[in-house]
């Protein structure tokens, strides 16, 4: 079986990891599988970029931000990103597509590809989802608004009835009823509303959780792992990402800075220092932070985990993030808001704790609680083992495609 996915880049970018991962799965278990990318950040010989002018291509992919970026911060009153492809490609035209037995697509957004001429295509395509772009007129996340259930009218980007977030969404009511989509959710949450999705009424939807590589993602030596970061091993290490967390108020971040605070005034460990440690570009924010910039490497990010003793994730909206994978695999309890698709991630006080109140009163509470709650780091690693594995994962993704592509075609069109 051969199977080309379609992401914007095979690192950047949280979709990006997850994609790469997915296709590392399927080859484990005897998929062919092959990565066509916009941008190409890794060594991949499965992974293949869309062959154009760099200039061309950086036009392509910044129109959308340049024209949407400002008047979406206008109207949620923070970062949220915003896409419509305008300059997107034709996708046979950059591939043979009847090489493949079947297309998989991912995040394939700042113009990469159009949805709207993959009609063309006759092989079966499967489409997993990272967010929620496919099921609006535009936005990746709705956060709190609900217009997508009524055709993006009235957007609160655009101030106005009609827009082109109401236009977009026609554009693809009209594309899914015109081509049969198989649908893969990473999530519970994001396939509750692909399931009610008036845009996909009837289609098929499955859930597939993320894979991660379990024998690259382990628990390190947490003294050594702290030691090796120029953090005393005594000390207590509280862990969190903030990668456009300051830009983006659905990261969570006014939450986390406060409960920060709250933390180390009411520290009720006082024989042992707590540091809270970020990966990220944001500034200080306390006299206990350190911050490790950019990770870079796998390897890294293993031994960041490892370092932890509580991995925090306060988003306020997510689907499956890889933090929390990567943290459970590392032997890192999670602690996060019962929000998305934390609630398939974390059995609260088992692998970590999922918190109902969104303050920062209750953040601090159940942070300071998983620190004194060893035995979650154990049960984070099993519920990873038992989750997560390249092997299961596969051969779900590979069941999935045998149910609706026959044996007998496989291979027809090579």
């Amino acid at each position: 079986m051969r199977v080309l996915h379609v992401c914007y880049s095979d690192d950047l970018g949280g979709a990006a990891r997850a994609t790469s991962r997915i296709v590392e799965a399927q080859r484990l278990v005897g998929i062919e599988a092959f990565l066509l990318v916009k941008v190409k950040a890794t060594n991949s010989e499965v992974t293949f970029s869309i062959s154009e002018n760099a200039f061309v291509s950086k036009i392509r992919g910044g129109i959308d931000s340049l024209v949407l970026s400002r008047k979406t911060k206008n109207g949620l009153g923070g970062y949220e990103m915003f896409s419509s492809n305008l300059l997107a490609r034709d996708l046979t035209k950059i591939v043979d597509v009847e090489q493949f037995d079947l297309i998989n697509l991912h995040w394939i957004n700042f113009s990469m590809i159009s949805i709207y001429k993959l009609n063309k295509i006759n092989q079966p395509i499967f489409w997993t989802h990272h967010d929620m772009w496919a099921l609006t007129g535009g936005c990746h996340y709705n956060q709190v608004c609900q217009r997508f259930n009524d055709n993006c009218l009235n957007c609160p980007i655009f101030s106005k009835k009609e827009s082109p977030a109401s236009r977009n969404f026609l554009k693809k009511r009209t594309l899914y009823k015109g081509k049969t989509f198989y649908h893969i959710s990473p999530s519970s949450w994001l396939r509750q509303i692909l399931d009610s999705s008036k845009l996909i009424s009837g289609e098929i939807v499955t859930q597939i959780f993320n894979p991660i590589d379990l024998d690259i993602f382990y628990p390190q030596n947490k003294s050594s792992a702290k030691t090796e970061l120029g953090i005393n091993s005594s000390n207590i290490v509280v862990g969190f990402g903030a990668i456009n967390s300051r830009t983006n108020p659905r990261k969570g971040y006014a939450i986390l800075k406060e409960a920060i605070n709250l933390v180390l005034a009411e520290n009720q460990l006082p024989e042992k220092k707590i540091v809270f440690m970020v990966f990220g570009s944001e500034p200080e924010i306390s006299d206990n932070y350190i911050s490790t910039g950019y990770i870079r490497g796998e390897e890294k990010l293993v031994t960041f985990y490892s370092a932890c003793d509580v991995f925090v994730i306060p988003s306020l909206q997510d689907n499956l993030p890889n933090t929390a994978i990567e943290s459970l695999a590392c032997g890192t309890p999670v602690v996060s808001f019962n929000i998305g698709g934390m609630k398939d991630l974390i059995v609260s006080r088992y692998n970590g704790i999922l918190i109902e109140d969104r303050s920062p009163e209750r953040l601090a509470y159940h942070i300071l609680e998983a620190l004194k709650s060893p035995s979650m780091a154990i049960n984070a690693r099993k519920f990873a083992e038992n989750n997560f594995s390249y092997t299961k994962i596969g051969n779900e993704y590979k069941d999935f495609y045998l149910r609706y592509i026959t044996k007998s075609k496989l291979g027809e069109k090579r």
